[in-house]
């Protein structure tokens, strides 16, 4: 929750920064690619829902905002398809139509 409040306020500035510092920063589990891909592996709108749950639960440190949810689902990685005129790099996209750092 606090990598995803980091990406809202503006200390992280990609996905890729967030998962990296979460996991050689903060220890998070490397097999989940970071603390993002583990809410993107997921889905936003469930981990928002456990979220709300947890904040019923244990208080109001588990609130996820509408405005880090909206944040979550506009840097959410977007994957594409390759033909064969590209790249294996032009197959990650971000929400933007770039090319995603790798």
């Amino acid at each position: 929750m606090e990598t995803a409040r980091c990406l809202q306020e503006g200390v992280l500035t990609s996905v890729h920064d967030g998962n990296i510092g979460s996991i050689f920063g903060i220890g998070f589990p490397a097999w989940t690619g970071g603390a993002l891909q583990f809410i993107y592996g997921h889905g936003v709108d469930a981990f928002a829902k456990r979220c709300a749950e947890l904040a019923a639960m244990y208080g109001v440190g588990f609130v996820l905002t509408a405005e880090v949810i909206a944040s979550l689902k506009q840097h959410q990685p977007v994957y594409g398809r390759l033909d064969a005129s590209q790249s294996m790099d032009a197959a990650i996209l971000n929400p933007a139509g770039r090319l995603w750092p790798c």
